[in-house]
């Protein structure tokens, strides 16, 4: 990938940190690179050498370091404006209103974080709470009290953790202890209910104070607080990339025709309740599917709104009636006995 910017007057290079922006959602596409100070009056200006900006969307964000972005509908800095404090992989559900800012943007403006500049010697907060140092490429957070109160660890990187009374450079004991989780850049956490992953589980996107907010992935109202015994930090948009999973491959569901694009591998017995806590839903173009399973997809979460079955390789969902492109939500992985 490319990436350019619009150098103020007086930059010397010495930022501590920068801004992605990206034509695809999961941080994918053409990029261009923003550092605070910086200001974008209209996206036609941005032109990374490659790919001029006036004729793409801008359809994620990563921040790295301590940098916010504002960002406005119209050019000229006017119009509805969104301050974003940490990446999104997609923009068509940016929290905490979860409205779409996919496509939108159209002039925008870097910037420290407040207290800025300090960057270097301090660590960010939220709120009146210090959080501990994540690094310039973030990381993962987990906290003992509510509000990123108590004890905490810290994860600078992806890590598949079974048992969370084992965590490396640890003095604490973390299995059901975990109240508080924070994440900072392209991160994605499994929390499980039971060691090697296994129980109940619930996907975050996005940081959460408390995790007493959860629901299960099953969508029954279940205390999350202080009731996970493993984990895992994955890349956003990648699924769950788990070495210890003991289930047969069972198929593939691709972003576009042909078996092309960005994938998702399905395992024997998998239930997903709701795509959208894997950032899939709504994306399956195309499915592989291995001799000896099927792949059960339905149109709404938690089963619902009619169902189709593959069991073989279907190229191209847009070859099917009542519409499947790019329309499944949840789906089931049976194996044919």
């Amino acid at each position: 990938m490319h990436s350019g910017g619009l150098w103020l007057e007086g930059h010397d290079g010495d930022h501590e940190g920068y801004a992605i922006l990206y034509t695809g959602d999961r941080f994918t596409g053409d990029s261009y690179r923003v550092f605070p100070g910086e200001e974008v009056a209209r996206k036609s200006d941005m032109d990374n050498g490659i790919v001029s900006f006036r004729f793409e969307n801008i359809r994620s964000i990563e921040l790295r370091g301590d940098v916010v972005l504002e960002a406005w509908t119209n050019s000229n800095f006017r119009g509805q404006s969104v301050r974003l404090s940490q990446s999104s992989a997609d923009l068509r559900n940016l929290p905490p209103s979860r409205q779409s800012w996919s496509g939108r943007i159209q002039s925008l403006r870097a910037d420290f974080r407040e207290d800025e500049h300090q960057a270097s010697t301090s660590s960010p907060t939220v709120g009146r709470t210090t959080l501990p140092d994540l690094g310039p490429r973030g990381g993962v957070a987990i906290f003992s009290e509510a509000d990123y109160q108590g004890s905490s660890h810290v994860f600078e990187k992806t890590d598949h953790i079974p048992d969370l009374n084992r965590v490396s450079r640890s003095n604490l004991r973390w299995n059901d202890r975990v109240v508080g989780v924070y994440i900072d850049g392209p991160y994605s956490v499994v929390l499980y209910e039971n060691g090697d992953f296994n129980g109940n589980y619930v996907v975050l996107n996005e940081s959460v104070p408390d995790l007493d907010q959860l629901r299960s992935s099953n969508g029954n109202r279940i205390n999350w607080s202080r009731a996970v015994s493993s984990m895992e930090i994955i890349q956003k948009g990648r699924g769950v990339d788990r070495p210890n999973n003991r289930s047969k491959y069972a198929g593939t569901l691709y972003e576009d025709d042909n078996y092309k694009g960005k994938y998702f591998a399905l395992y024997d017995g998998q239930v997903l309740h709701n795509l959208r806590e894997w950032m899939w839903n709504d994306e399956a173009s195309s499915v592989m599917v291995e001799e000896g399973y099927q792949i059960v997809l339905f149109k709404s979460s938690n089963f619902r709104d009619g169902s189709l079955t593959i069991d073989k390789n279907q190229p191209s969902m847009k070859r099917l009636s009542r519409g499947w492109n790019d329309a499944a939500s949840s789906l089931k992985v049976v194996k044919v006995k």
